[in-house]
């Protein structure tokens, strides 16, 4: 679970885009999200399908960016309070995948 909270460690996230487990070989069948309190306005959730969005891109635009790749990195939004010592056993090895769906 993560507590989205805005303090001297932690800067505000509950308007940041996100991808559950990105960095897996095989992407998850799906994600869950269950509210035990539910504000009357807010507190919205988007999903979205970046593999219908990617299908979805002209041509052009899809041959520019088959083969790049993302730095997935929450340290700086969630990693605040580490030291540097615990901030490099955040990183990890880089994976390089095909884009293409």
């Amino acid at each position: 679970m993560i507590r989205f909270a805005k303090d001297e460690n932690t800067v505000g996230v509950e308007n940041n885009w996100h991808s559950d487990v990105s960095w897996r070989q095989e992407p998850s069948l799906g994600s869950i999200l269950r509210a035990y309190e539910v504000p009357d306005v807010g507190g919205d959730t988007l999903w979205s399908d970046m593999e219908s969005v990617f299908e979805g891109l002209p041509d052009d635009i899809k041959e520019r960016i088959v083969g790049q790749s993302a730095v997935h990195d929450f340290v700086n939004t969630f990693g605040l309070g580490l030291s540097a010592e615990e901030r490099a056993l955040t990183i990890q090895t880089l994976v390089n995948r095909d884009t293409q769906p």
